[in-house]
């Protein structure tokens, strides 16, 4: 493939050509990769604080906004395109996984054109060195999907909740399906998830713990990091906190508390609303890994954000990124929904759940009594 300064991008323009290029190009190089920045980087949004009691606003009034003390990088926060007929986005945060992420591409190219038509999968490169980019493994190995590679400048330890801070941040669809890169979701539990967009759409609800077969389970046991939801729901529970950034572990913990505690959303687990196709574990390769010392956990960090000690992050996305790779043209795509930014309150509010004009869907009031039953 081309590279960067063959397209006319000088390296220190690079992540603005990103843009102006697949604007115009829509499949964009996977072999170009700009040199990993070190340059600390102020956030790009800030989001309302975590608060329990917060009602969900249909509006999206705690969704991102504009950083006050860095005003500049918020225009830097694009939806990525995509297909007119896609209704999901099934969104994998990537590390070096280049095994893990070959035997997903190459099952999508299996799938039936009618799923393929409805979803657009996000893979969220978290700073791979060259030899291990998400982009050109999707490049060699895609066929009919609509997939788009994100790559992260900053190659930052366990950068687990800024990466899927990302992923909510460009998805071109409006509900997410979060999955971790050593799983395989069947083009089944796909179809069983555009089902179940309305009902996700309707409130704050969290469809979570979808069941894996995986080695060390003698029975399906619920996956820690998939998860079902809106944007809005998203970034009413505050998104992932950034703070753990830089050491292992307690993202998907923390991120499942706020969902527990959180008084105007519902969290349900995938079995309670029928049955399912389960997710199949990949077997895992040996490849470039970070270091699990002293991990958030050992240091007493996601006790103290949940007792209280230390404060919930509200800044996010510390780093640039471009748009790597994308097969979607700009021919065949239409501009993707802009997401909700507007500026946050300066307080949170507290009261009852804000609900939406009009009558109930029978959806909403399936869920409601499997929930209470």
């Amino acid at each position: 493939g081309s590279s960067w300064l063959d397209l006319g991008c000088p390296r220190k323009m690079r992540h603005a050509c990103s843009f102006a290029l697949f604007a115009t190009f829509g499949r964009l190089p996977a072999a170009a990769a700009p040199g990993k920045a070190t340059k600390n980087l102020c956030a790009a949004a800030v989001v309302l604080p975590f608060n329990a009691t917060r009602p969900f606003d249909a509006a999206g009034r705690a969704s991102l906004a504009r950083n006050p003390t860095c005003t500049a990088r918020f225009g830097e926060i694009r939806t990525v395109r995509g297909r007119q007929r896609e209704r999901l986005t099934v969104g994998y945060s990537y590390y070096c996984d280049v095994h893990h992420l070959e035997h997903n591409v190459r099952l999508w190219n299996t799938f039936p054109a009618v799923i393929l038509d409805h979803v657009h999968f996000l893979i969220v490169d978290d700073g791979s060195p060259d030899e291990a980019r998400a982009a050109p493994v999707v490049a060699r190995n895609v066929e009919a999907a609509s997939v788009t590679v994100v790559e992260i400048e900053q190659d930052l330890a366990w950068n687990i909740g800024g990466a899927r801070n990302l992923l909510f941040a460009v998805a071109p669809t409006d509900v997410i399906f979060v999955m971790d890169m050593d799983t395989f979701a069947p083009w089944e539990l796909l179809e069983w998830a555009m089902g179940q967009l309305e009902p996700v759409r309707e409130s704050c609800l969290v469809i979570n713990a979808f069941r894996r077969l995986a080695p060390r389970c003698p029975l399906p046991c619920p996956h820690p990091a998939v998860m079902l939801l809106t944007k809005l729901s998203y970034w009413h529970i505050a998104g992932c906190d950034e703070d753990l950034v830089g050491r292992y572990g307690g993202t998907d913990p923390l991120f499942r508390h706020k969902t527990s505690v959180m008084r105007s959303c519902t969290t349900t687990h995938a079995k309670n609303l029928g049955d399912m196709p389960f997710l199949q574990v990949i077997k895992r390769n040996i490849g470039p890994r970070k270091t699990k010392a002293n991990g958030n956990k050992k240091i007493g960090l996601v006790a103290a954000k949940i007792n209280g000690t230390r404060p919930w992050a509200t800044s996010v996305l510390r780093f640039s990124w471009y748009v790597a790779f994308s097969t979607v043209p700009a021919s065949a795509s239409v501009p993707a929904p802009t997401p909700v930014l507007v500026p946050a309150p300066t307080k949170a509010t507290s009261g009852t759940p804000l609900l939406r004009r009009g009558a109930v869907s029978w959806w909403r009031r399936w869920i409601t009594r499997r929930l209470r039953s």
